[in-house]
């Protein structure tokens, strides 16, 4: 087991860089359920034609833990993975807009325990176009009134400043957030 840290910004970033589509997500009614609320999915050309990847599990390292290792034992140079270890994951990002450090899975549970679905996206072809390659999805009954909050930018920083300042405008108890910005 490794003890360096992941970056969970940085990865998404650089896996996106390799060709690979990653999505996060945080199902608020498997949370509730405690089902397996975290969602993994990975798709892209440098992992092989038609190939991709999809599991739920209990929580992020899970996720983490099973997507790196499906990288590693498919084609393409993933050399640079070895290094990561998701068991050890600190998820912890400084962004520059928000000026504050927040912890990625700290957030989604919470939002996921708020009863909304939050996905957290980098897209491989954005990210080679350098056009707006983060998405942040948000639904669900906390959202409220049936619509859902989408947006694409440039950084993780500006897609979670947007939806959770469009979450903050909404019914509900979101004085929470403030903790962490």
């Amino acid at each position: 087991m490794s003890n360096q840290a992941i970056n969970i910004e940085q990865l998404m970033e650089r896996l996106g860089d390799s060709g690979v589509t990653i999505l996060l997500k945080v199902d608020h009614e498997r949370t509730a359920e405690r089902r397996k609320p975290w969602t993994i999915v990975m798709s892209g050309p440098s992992m092989g034609e038609g190939e991709f990847l999809h599991t739920d599990c209990h929580t992020l390292d899970n996720c983490l833990e099973y997507g790196l290792g499906e990288l590693r034992a498919g084609p393409g140079d993933w050399k640079w993975l070895d290094g990561l270890n998701s068991v050890d994951v600190e998820r912890l990002l400084l962004l520059m807009g928000i000026q504050a450090i927040i912890d990625i899975e700290q957030l989604m549970e919470r939002l996921g325990d708020s009863g909304v679905t939050i996905c957290l996206k980098i897209d491989h072809e954005r990210t080679a176009e350098r056009c707006n390659p983060w998405a942040i999805s948000m639904s669900g009954p906390g959202v409220g009134n049936n619509e859902g909050i989408y947006a694409e930018f440039r950084t993780l920083a500006d897609c979670l400043e947007y939806g959770l300042g469009e979450l903050r405008a909404r019914p509900g108890d979101w004085k929470w957030l403030d903790e962490l910005f």
